[in-house]
């Protein structure tokens, strides 16, 4: 049941980041699709509660997380509500295989891939052009320019994650869907991400034997989350025009650094979130009207739309993931958190489940049968 209602709300959330959802009848839009997914994983979410046979402390406490992030959203106006959805998948993902979960999200993820790609080149949907001066970039049937790359990142890392350990081969065919989507797109950040996850990866899988279990390893993978938002948000927070390290460094970040210390300076930092209405370029492309105002790093996003405690239950959440990788042993694991996280600092994907499905292992943390066999698994 859950693996199937899965497939279908990161199969929806995705068409919502592709042209395809113009292809649907006026009379049932996306975003209604959406609400009635919503709907569909909420009694999932309450048959799974009254189907367990033991109602542990953490399962009561995994509820009230879930409605915890649930008021957050709903008193910063946030309609779209993932992150409750989110928690709710994480809760209901407790009694399944994590390695199941990531099949299902590589298989859907591929499709629609293809899909899109397929359609847009021969005209079925649109596959506008970004001129953006000298750089002029396909979409490729996404509704931004980026999101056909990124899905492609997430699919190299869940692939990369299922297999374990990957041929020369394989490292290359993934390298060469990477670059070709990228001769379209010219998205540069997602090349300065794969390239190195595969090499990385490759390098550690063929030539170091496990893992060793040591402060660096930790610092890396279990607690890399925290030092990495740590670092991205001192970054914003401390940004000075005046100073030429930090000038270099934003206009190679695309004026990142800037924009997230106006950001900050705007509306600063709360416990429990704020109300903020983002406007991404796509809304500014199709509304010239509008002014531009959009956090790029996930960390600082996050924490400033939905507060500093939000941000600490999401970071602990992450070294659980990293603590639970190293001691399973999963190399694939560790590297895809890792850039994941480096990725986060300059992208708001971080908790986009229809992307990857990273924080689902959150989930064994209510089961302690499944996670001592994924720690088996991972073995």
């Amino acid at each position: 049941m859950f693996l199937i209602a899965y497939a279908v709300w990161i199969t929806v959330t995705l068409f919502n980041y592709t042209y395809i959802k113009i292809l649907l009848p006026k009379k049932l839009p996306m975003s209604d699709l959406l609400v009635y997914m919503q709907w569909a994983v909420c009694v999932l979410l309450i048959l799974k509660f009254w189907d367990d046979k033991t109602y542990r402390l953490r399962n009561f406490v995994g509820i009230a997380i879930i409605f915890f992030v649930g008021y957050i959203e709903y008193s910063v106006k946030d309609k779209t509500v993932l992150l409750f959805m989110l928690c709710i998948f994480i809760y209901s993902s407790s009694n399944v295989d994590f390695h199941d979960i990531m099949k299902v999200t590589l298989a859907v993820e591929v499709v629609v891939l293809i899909v899109t790609v397929v359609l847009s080149l021969n005209g079925v949907i649109p596959n506008n052009i970004w001129d953006e001066g000298v750089r002029h970039r396909y979409d490729m049937g996404f509704v931004y320019c980026t999101f056909g790359s990124h899905l492609m990142l997430f699919i190299t890392m869940v692939y990369s994650c299922i297999r374990k350990r990957l041929t020369f081969f394989e490292t290359f065919v993934l390298a060469m869907f990477n670059l070709w989507l990228y001769s379209y797109n010219d998205t540069r950040l997602d090349m300065c991400i794969v390239i190195p996850f595969l090499i990385f990866l490759y390098v550690w899988t063929h030539f170091v034997r496990g893992i060793r279990k040591n402060f660096v390893t930790k610092a890396m993978f279990q607690y890399g989350g925290i030092i990495i938002a740590i670092i991205s948000i001192a970054g914003h927070f401390f940004y000075n025009s005046n100073i030429l390290f930090f000038e270099k460094l934003n206009s190679l970040l695309s004026n990142r650094l800037s924009l997230g210390h106006e950001a900050i300076q705007s509306y600063g930092f709360t416990l429990f979130g704020q109300h903020i209405q983002w406007v991404g370029q796509g809304s500014v492309k199709n509304n010239p009207q509008l002014i531009y105002n959009y956090v790029d790093s996930s960390f600082l996003k996050y924490t400033l739309n939905y507060g500093i405690v939000f941000m600490l239950l999401l970071l602990a959440g992450l070294v659980y993931i990293g603590g639970k990788a190293i001691e399973q042993e999963e190399q694939a694991l560790c590297t895809s958190l890792l850039f994941l996280y480096v990725f986060a600092m300059v992208d708001a994907e971080l908790c986009v489940l229809a992307f990857h499905p990273f924080l689902l292992k959150i989930g064994a943390l209510l089961n302690p049968a499944l996670e001592e066999r994924d720690g088996e698994t991972g073995r």
